[in-house]
């Protein structure tokens, strides 16, 4: 299972990139990530990736889950995404993050940026 921890809902990722989670990882569960308040203390946003941490435990070994076969995408603010991603590191959970190909094109006098789906890629934080 991929848990997709992001601003965007998997519906809304491109074909390839579904294709190649559901290929990996069987099936895809979003989980909205969370509103994280500019002005909130470290140790606010800590407590909160580490209950976020908890529950995605939680939830991958009431479905038995084998660990390995499932994988974390976090990808959002950073303070908050960093902190996550050390907490399930902890408990053995693999973490993502997505690589993409920019591609700009031009129309008029505006730049329109496109975005390809690459690869998913582990997140070393070690």
């Amino acid at each position: 299972m991929l848990i997709n921890v992001t601003n965007h809902p998997s519906t809304e990722c491109a074909i390839q990139q579904i294709q190649v989670a559901q290929s990996t990882y069987g099936s895809i569960k979003d989980w909205a990530f969370p509103e994280i308040d500019p002005s909130w203390p470290m140790t606010k946003v800590a407590r909160l990736a580490k209950n976020w941490a908890i529950q995605i435990g939680t939830y991958l070994q009431e479905r038995e889950s084998t660990i390995g076969s499932n994988a974390v995408l976090v990808m959002g603010e950073f303070t908050f995404a960093f902190a996550l991603v050390g907490y399930l590191q902890k408990i053995n959970v693999l973490c993502l993050s997505t690589t993409t190909a920019r591609q700009v094109h031009s129309k008029g006098d505006t730049k329109v940026s496109q975005y390809q789906f690459v690869q998913f890629r582990p997140i070393v934080t070690h």
